[in-house]
């Protein structure tokens, strides 16, 4: 069903739903696979990435 809804994703949300293993990571695959729209600013898409990137450069 295509509809002409926009989501803001919370970082905090995305970050939950990054992992395979989080009952939220349906959110990350159709968000990777186009089926919704999301509305983003530079704003947010900087805070994605400096969130995203010391949760994940600091594990090993």
């Amino acid at each position: 069903m295509e509809t002409n809804q926009k989501f803001v994703i919370d970082t905090n949300v995305l970050l939950v739903a990054i992992s395979s293993k989080s009952k939220y990571h349906w959110i990350f695959q159709k968000l990777i696979h186009q089926k919704f729209a999301i509305s983003i600013t530079t704003d947010i898409l900087s805070e994605y990435e400096e969130i995203i990137s010391k949760k994940y450069s600091m594990q090993r």
